[in-house]
């Protein structure tokens, strides 16, 4: 098993030259924004499920409700997105860009649900989920733009908001998308923007 060396596979063209470097600070902004946003829906899911606090089975019904119609309706969102993920990489543009940014949000407003209501598991998977559909949304507006640094950098600055670990922040992004030398220093570019913007 190759575990997440790769999970990506994501088809990269062209070398990173100046641009791409330009672009890592305002796509680890992005990333950062988005994080910002995943902490906003956490804590409207928190004040909608508080009223239920002492309700256990209530709640888990309640959640149960909000996660069956999204699957009815959009299956994609649901489970922790480490599979999920490959398929909207495989051909992103089947879902277009403004898709792709609603289901970013929207695995993360189930991520906010799944938290408030009890269920298990981490975040880490529905963030890179997140993360990377946000990154093939900006690649599919502007498409000269390789996607391996799009997704490096809003991937490390999300999950530096969510761990505050930058060595362990940077390995796994590395690890994920096979980086070489080059990306793996936009990579720490990305991080080291959110370190300095984060108080």
């Amino acid at each position: 098993s190759t575990g997440l060396a790769d999970v990506l596979n994501l088809t990269v063209t062209g070398g990173i030259g100046p641009s791409e470097v330009l672009l890592v600070v305002p796509m680890a902004l992005l990333g950062l924004a988005l994080a910002m946003v995943a902490a906003g829906m956490m804590k409207v899911a928190a004040a909608s499920l508080e009223r239920l606090k002492d309700r256990v089975v209530e709640r888990a019904l309640v959640a149960g409700l909000i996660f069956s119609a999204v699957g009815m309706f959009a299956p994609i969102l649901l489970f922790s997105g480490e599979s999920q993920i490959q398929e909207v990489v495989a051909d992103p543009s089947e879902y277009g860009p403004w898709l792709l940014v609603g289901m970013a949000l929207g695995k993360l407003a189930l991520l906010a649900v799944a938290f408030k209501s009890g269920f298990l598991g981490g975040p880490t998977f529905p963030a890179i989920f997140a993360a990377t559909c946000v990154a093939l949304a900006v690649s599919q507006v502007f498409p000269g733009l390789r996607v391996d640094v799009l997704v490096g950098a809003v991937m490390a600055s999300f999950l530096m908001v969510l761990f505050r670990a930058p060595l362990m922040v940077i390995v796994l992004t590395m690890v994920m998308l096979q980086a070489n030398a080059e990306l793996a220093a936009l990579i720490v570019l990305a991080v080291a923007t959110v370190m300095l913007t984060l108080p």
